[in-house]
Parts: structure tokens; C-alpha cells; sequence
């Protein structure tokens, strides 16, 4: 039996942290609940990771977004040379991109999706493709819901494209809704998962970038936040299955904390 867990009190939010830095990029550990810079999307919250880190420099910009309820890894640029460059690469597509999610229901078989997903006015569908691969399967005896147990995956996903909450988008419509996601995600384990282990994000995150520049490569890994270690030290106990990650993803990894 696994009871549920005891509620927690909150979580005060983690501190962002320098994972990587040269003389062309910087990368931080974004929290969730963090913007990556000031949105008009959310002008009340002026707390962002820019503002948070930007003081000791000349010249910073985020590369790429990654959603506030999300955590992980963001590319800075400390140049308008390096900021085009990266730019450059992400829209091309010659970033290879990977992230971790935490899923409702057993995902027994790696899958692609290529559905195309609403822009963030909910109108227009733009083309995408995403890669999903299964690490590990879980089950407690939580009844939430009408099943008397709930059962959970740990993927690993790829992107292709960019888009709108790409990955979101995709696993809700193939039913297994990554937690935390409000959008969406199940209402049901996304009410547990906050009462039970005080989540105020989504299990959402942005692990891995690979690029190259002309005498560099690059290959940036961020390790989860302190949000994950609680969820892991139960679902850790409860592994029904585990998978052989992909070579690209690497062999036999093994995912650390802060």
C-alpha cells in the first residue's frame, strides 16, 4: 500500500542558478513559476529570470522561451552576434531539443504525434512534431477518480518544432496529460499532486540542448529542481516498468537534484 501522501506546507520558490557559461552563451536553471522575462500576458508578475540575473552583464538576452509553470534549462545570449546566431538555429531546426515530462497513464511504446496545435490566441493550428519515449511506469494506490489506483509515466520527449505548449498539447491528445498542467491536463491528479505535494507547477522540463557554432558544440543538461524530489521519492518506490532510453538520450543516465 502507498498512502497518500501527507499534504506539505508550501514550497518556497527555488533560487535560479548558472549552469553554463563561455564567452557566448550563458545558461540558468529556470524554476517554475518563473517568467523568463516580463510578458504583457502577465504584466502583474514582475519577478523574472532576466531581471534576476541580468545586473552582471552588458548585453543578455533569452534565446528561446520556456512556460512559466515549466522548469529547466534557458540559453542566454550575451551578444546580438551569438543572440542571432542561436536564434537562427532554433528556428531552422538544427537544435536538438529534449525535455521531461510527468504523465497521467502507462506509455508502454515510444510515439510520434504530428497533430498540428492551437497558437496562443486558440485560433490557428500551426504544422509540429514531437517524439515521446517512456523511461519509467509507475502505480500507486491513490483512487483518484473512479480508478483505484493511478498509474503515471516518466517520458522523455524530442521537439522538432516550437510551438504553443507543443508538448502539452500533444500528450492531452493522446490522453495522458502531462501533471501540473492546467490547460490541458487533468483536473483530478492536477488537485492531488498540489493538496499532496504542494505543486505549483507543471511536471514539465526542459532537460537537454545540443547545438554547434562554427568552433564549438554544445551540449547543456539541467538537473531537476527541487519540486521533482518529493514525487520521485514515492513514484521511485512504485516502478512497474523501465525502459532503455534512447543512445541520444544517453545510456543509463541517471537524473540528480539541486
Amino acid at each position: 500500500m502507498n498512502p497518500i501522501p501527507s499534504p506539505s506546507p508550501p514550497t518556497p520558490f527555488e533560487a535560479e542558478r548558472i549552469i553554463f557559461e563561455d564567452e557566448h552563451y550563458l545558461a540558468a536553471y529556470k524554476p517554475c513559476h518563473l517568467l523568463v522575462h516580463r510578458s504583457n500576458l502577465d504584466f502583474q508578475t514582475r519577478d523574472n529570470l532576466l531581471d534576476r540575473i541580468k545586473s552582471n552583464y552588458r548585453w543578455l538576452a533569452p534565446v528561446h522561451r520556456l512556460d512559466k509553470p515549466a522548469s529547466g534549462l534557458v540559453i542566454f545570449a550575451k551578444s546580438e552576434k551569438a543572440f542571432k546566431h542561436l536564434q537562427g538555429c532554433f528556428r531552422d531546426g538544427s537544435v536538438e531539443k529534449k525535455y521531461l515530462v510527468l504523465v497521467r497513464g502507462h506509455v508502454n511504446y515510444p510515439f510520434s504525434s504530428i497533430k498540428p496545435v492551437r497558437d496562443e490566441g486558440g485560433i490557428k493550428r500551426r504544422e509540429s512534431k514531437s517524439s515521446f519515449y517512456p523511461l519509467k511506469q509507475f502505480e500507486c494506490d491513490w483512487k483518484i477518480g473512479p480508478y483505484i489506483t493511478s498509474r503515471y509515466s516518466l517520458l522523455m520527449c524530442e521537439l522538432f518544432t516550437g510551438r504553443y505548449h507543443q508538448i502539452r498539447q500533444h500528450l492531452s491528445s493522446s490522453r495522458n496529460p502531462v501533471i501540473g498542467d492546467k490547460r490541458h491536463g487533468d483536473l483530478h491528479h492536477n488537485r492531488f499532486f498540489k493538496e499532496s505535494f504542494s505543486n505549483y507547477g507543471v511536471y514539465l522540463h526542459a532537460y537537454s540542448y545540443r547545438f554547434t557554432l562554427p568552433d564549438k558544440n554544445y551540449e547543456l543538461k539541467c538537473p531537476f529542481g527541487t519540486h521533482w524530489k518529493k514525487v520521485f521519492s514515492i513514484l521511485n518506490q512504485n516502478v512497474t516498468n523501465t525502459f532503455v532510453a534512447p543512445l541520444s538520450f544517453g545510456d543509463g543516465e541517471d537524473f540528480i537534484y539541486f
